[in-house]
């Protein structure tokens, strides 16, 4: 069990509120930020969609299930088209999209 825990990835989405640096790119209120804990950002983008899309499109290969998390400010046709943006890049992976009530993140992202 714990070394199956170890293999998971996980991935918090929110939103920029005020302007900010990361790894000399500048990120703008309103954009989407895909962090990893103990990475620190690992992505961004103008939607939820192509944020959390080009976050898993650089991950390693290998994975077979994606849970979303859905938080506040989650939608589920957002989530919806989440979804389809994976299962295209990633053929063959399981997406789960699961209530979870987080305040501060708009998902939480599962990979294993």
């Amino acid at each position: 069990m714990l070394a199956a825990a170890r293999d998971v990835r996980t991935l918090l989405v929110g939103m920029a509120d005020r302007p900010s640096r990361q790894g000399g790119r500048a990120i703008e209120p309103g954009e989407f930020v895909v962090v990893a804990p103990g990475e620190g950002v690992i992505d961004m983008g103008g939607d939820a969609v192509a944020a959390i899309g080009s976050a898993i499109d650089h991950l390693d290969p290998g994975f077979e299930l994606v849970t979303l998390y859905l938080g506040e400010g989650a939608t589920q046709e957002e989530a919806e088209r989440i979804v389809e943006r994976i299962t295209e890049a990633r053929p063959g992976t399981d997406v789960e999209v699961l209530p979870g009530g987080q305040p501060h993140y708009r998902y939480l992202v599962s990979v294993e």
